[in-house]
């Protein structure tokens, strides 16, 4: 919001909640990046990779009804312009336990498919 700098979320052209400008003191003005995914924590007990599941727990390539998806990816410029993103990296910090696949074919605008089973015998087996 360019009068109270809060953060504002909003879903289906609708406003759903902010952030109070309070809480991103260093990010009054702008963001330099922005960041679209799925994340889980590993702290390694016993040595073996987590069982958490990331998403509804199916690989990306399961795609629409299985994996989880985030779609119609896009940002408000600084004209208050809604812009879709043209550069963007892809981070898959453990590709034996999650996967992502990055599209902009089909009717969900730039979208992602990301999610996996954690630490399984089968799948993930670390």
């Amino acid at each position: 919001d360019t009068k109270t700098h809060d953060w504002w979320f909003r879903f289906q052209g609708k406003d759903v909640g902010y952030w109070p400008s309070s809480l991103f003191t260093s990010l009054s003005s702008w963001a330099t990046s922005v960041q679209y995914g799925g994340e889980i924590t590993d702290e390694k007990f016993e040595g073996f990779h987590t069982t958490t599941r990331m998403g509804s727990g199916d690989f990306a390539g399961w795609g629409y009804g299985k994996a989880a998806y985030i779609s119609n990816i896009a940002y408000v410029n600084g004209d208050n312009d809604i812009k879709t993103p043209q550069h963007y990296r892809p981070v898959i910090t453990d590709s034996g336990c999650y996967s992502l696949d990055i599209s902009d074919r089909g009717n969900l605008g730039l979208h992602i498919f990301f999610g996996g089973p954690g630490n399984s015998a089968e799948k993930c087996p670390h």
